[in-house]
């Protein structure tokens, strides 16, 4: 039986854990061949690991992304050994500082765009020309649902989000006619080994009992709307920014309370 991807490539960042490692081992399961990179390489070589034993082809590289000559160079080399690139997740990010507006840091501000935005940009800019070498592709952001309304306390986070749904709709119209597809996933809260590794049960407790679903998502429902995307069952989509978050960004405000 067919699946998805027999016969693709597939370059997926942020590959050693949560949404970006189940991303890597969905499209194996369906598959393309494997191109994996991330900071961590111990978690990164466990994926890939993983990969073989499935049975799909894998490439991986520690990668830091905001270096935009090695994003290139590892990207030449994908396409030289697999002959080129159909598919691309980009779910490499970090979550930048906590606190209100005015206590942010300057530099710490600047690190969390410079991942979240301009690594992201760096790898799309390699995506692109591999895709357009290729004749098409599809191409998966992962933003957040702090990409399409704010949250206190996370300022920087939540703007350098929102400036990745504006990278992905600005590039699903510049390439739409050359047949590369750019849309964004903005996942709600998910539970990935980082956050399960702190044990911190009651925010995530308190996230499941306010979202309309009652519960958080897991990191493989992350990936399989990522794998949808860049899937030709979604071939008339893009420039789209889905929040995948079990209703919470559509929930009705609660009003504030009243002092007593």
């Amino acid at each position: 039986m067919a699946r998805l991807f027999d016969g693709k490539v597939a370059f997926v960042t942020g590959a050693a854990s949560g949404i970006g490692r189940a991303t890597a081992l969905a499209f194996g399961d369906e598959g393309a061949r494997l191109a994996i990179a991330d900071l961590n390489e111990e978690g990164l070589a466990e994926t890939a690991r993983e990969l073989v034993a499935r049975g799909a082809s894998v490439l991986h590289q520690r990668l830091n992304i905001t270096d935009g000559a090695a994003v290139q160079a590892f990207m030449d080399h994908v396409t030289g050994e697999f002959g080129g690139l159909d598919c691309a997740a980009n779910v490499a990010a970090i979550q930048g500082p906590v606190g209100q507006l005015t206590e942010l840091a300057e530099a710490d501000f600047r690190a969390t765009f410079e991942v979240n935005v301009l690594g992201m940009w760096q790898c799309m800019r390699a995506e692109v020309r591999a895709m357009q070498a290729r004749g098409g592709g599809a191409i998966v952001n992962v933003a957040s649902c702090a990409g399409i309304r704010g949250f206190a306390r996370l300022a920087a986070y939540t703007a350098s989000k929102h400036a990745v749904v504006g990278l992905t709709r600005s590039a699903a119209l510049e390439y739409a006619r050359q047949n590369i597809r750019v849309n964004a996933v903005c996942p709600g809260f998910t539970i990935t080994g980082m956050i399960a590794a702190a044990g911190d049960r009651a925010n995530i407790e308190a996230a499941a009992e306010a979202n309309p679903s009652g519960r958080v998502a897991l990191p493989e429902e992350q990936a399989n709307a990522i794998v949808y995307l860049c899937s030709d069952k979604s071939t008339f989509l893009t420039g789209q920014a889905i929040a995948v978050d079990g209703g919470q960004t559509v929930q009705p405000a609660q009003p504030p309370r009243r002092q007593q």
